[in-house]
């Protein structure tokens, strides 16, 4: 998300802040747990939720989703 805001702030060009849109509606709708919370670790193929992997793990952490979160809702403020 951020790497194509990026693109768009840099640019100009709203296909990239329109991609940026649609990467966020897709972990919206596939990779958040919205019953237990946190980001699921990958989806399958299929699209449904990879669910033997650890949501956190060594490579991954809760901090990565926040801290994407917390940068594009600075962004976006700098820029409304």
């Amino acid at each position: 998300v951020i790497g194509f805001y990026s693109a768009y702030q840099q640019s100009n060009d709203v296909k990239y802040l329109n991609i940026a849109r649609q990467v966020w509606k897709y972990i919206q709708n596939h990779i958040i747990d919205k019953e237990h919370g946190e980001w699921y670790w990958s989806i399958r193929p299929d699209g449904t939720p990879n669910l033997t992997d650890d949501k956190a793990g060594f490579w991954k952490c809760p901090y990565h989703n926040g801290r994407m979160c917390m940068e594009m809702i600075e962004r976006f403020e700098k820029t409304i």
